[in-house]
């Protein structure tokens, strides 16, 4: 599985401790890195499909401040699917307000009829690319209905069924999603999401990094933030995951069919 690093703040700082760390556990992750800083007036992402530790890109690039007001990184552990550019979180893409959204995703899809469509216009081969083509889509529908762009709950709210809706079935979904506004988190795993809040940021991490004080994130509730203020919390759900070797044997038959 992979691994989750996200940051929200109410100002620009410097996170490269943080990021030097996570990323050694590329040992383990070796199918991909990525990194995107997303301050309000300007994004970048950044990745490779290539393990982090053996980037030069990314040591040098970690030689120099990296700093945002929020950010995900990603270290990838590929279920099934080739090591390339496309497969590499985070994703972003841009809904029908003209608002950009980044997802990234530690878990596995086994099955969600909804989402299956998108692997035939999807650019890479995963189910997390496709939480985020479904994800628009709902945003898009939703927008129709209101019939005007989406306001804060109202886009938590879509957030909030999509993360329950593709949960269930026994689908593991730890989530991290930034919308420009809200940093939202999901998780429906125990103990595979951690956060670390300070007095003006929250840190969230798969595993919990050597600094810090950490505590496990609420499993199955979609939380909102905005710096490290929860704005919306949802009821928790019921569908937690829980590990079950036949479906991943069968996902793995399923795939080398292909």
């Amino acid at each position: 599985m992979c691994e989750l690093l996200g940051y929200s703040g109410t100002r620009n700082e410097e996170l490269n401790l943080l990021l030097r760390e996570f990323y050694t556990h590329s040992h383990d992750h070796p199918n991909g890195w990525g990194l995107a800083l997303l301050d309000p007036d300007q994004r970048s992402l950044e990745k490779e499909p290539i393990p982090a530790m053996k980037s030069h890109y990314l040591k040098t690039r970690l030689t120099a401040p990296i700093r945002a007001e929020a950010l995900m990184a990603h270290v990838r552990l590929a279920t099934i699917g080739v090591d390339q550019y496309t497969n590499c979180h985070p994703f972003m893409d841009t809904d029908c307000s003209g608002r950009t959204w980044t997802l990234m995703h530690n878990g596995t899809i086994f099955s969600y009829r909804p989402m299956e469509l998108y692997s035939r216009i999807q650019e890479g081969t995963t189910d997390s690319e496709r939480i985020l083509l479904f994800l628009m889509d709902c945003i898009a529908r939703e927008t129709e209905k209101k019939q005007h762009p989406l306001n804060d709950k109202e886009r938590f709210d879509v957030v909030e069924h999509v993360a329950e809706s593709i949960s269930a079935g026994n689908n593991k979904v730890n989530l991290m999603i930034y919308d420009g506004d809200l940093f939202y988190v999901h998780s429906n795993c125990r103990e595979t999401l951690h956060s670390w809040t300070r007095a003006d940021s929250i840190v969230f991490s798969s595993v919990p990094l050597k600094q810090g004080e950490w505590k496990p994130v609420p499993i199955n509730t979609i939380t909102a933030y905005k710096g490290s203020r929860a704005v919306f919390r949802s009821v928790p759900h019921k569908n937690e995951y829980i590990f079950n070797a036949e479906q991943f044997r069968m996902l793995v038959l399923d795939f080398s069919s292909l």
